[in-house]
């Protein structure tokens, strides 16, 4: 996941945009939290430096078939192997778990499924946009109004 990040990181600079890469391992020593962890992790830069305008969650995606078998999603670009992925973005507000973003950061993540799918479509798993209302995810999202999470896998 840190290698996909950098080479987010670097795809960015090397189109004139600033990035800041964290390689916080969140899910250490448990998964447990780990939403919560990045989160924390995402409002502290978002604090720190406020004129960030999107943030880039990027997990692992954990993908099982039964029990035991992992399953890697790839697709192949050209002549290479390149990792599946899918945006994942939290819509739900509630009034103890208040999203004020949650309609902006679902327009950013269409807008960047839209321009993924231009340009990279057999990268995309289906469905490409998964609308979340899952408590740990609507955390992480409260704090912009353009973040997504990325789940990749791959070999």
């Amino acid at each position: 996941v840190c290698a996909v990040g950098e080479a987010v990181r670097l795809a960015l600079v090397a189109e004139g945009i600033t990035a800041i890469h964290d390689t916080t391992v969140h899910d250490s020593p448990l998964y447990s939290g780990a939403y919560n962890r990045s989160a924390d992790t995402a409002a502290a830069y978002l604090k720190k430096y406020p004129s960030i305008k999107v943030v880039l969650d990027i997990h692992r995606d954990a993908v099982m078939q039964g029990d035991t078998d992992i399953v890697k999603p790839t697709a192949t670009v050209g002549e290479k192997k390149a990792a599946q992925m899918m945006l994942i973005t939290g819509v739900v507000s509630t009034a103890d778990l208040p999203h004020p973003h949650w309609e902006q950061n679902l327009t950013f993540s269409t807008h960047l499924q839209q321009a993924l799918c231009k340009t990279h479509q057999q990268v995309h798993k289906l469905p490409h946009l998964i609308v979340h209302s899952l408590r740990q995810i609507q955390y992480q999202y409260r704090h912009s109004s353009q973040i997504t999470q990325l789940e990749i896998q791959g070999d």
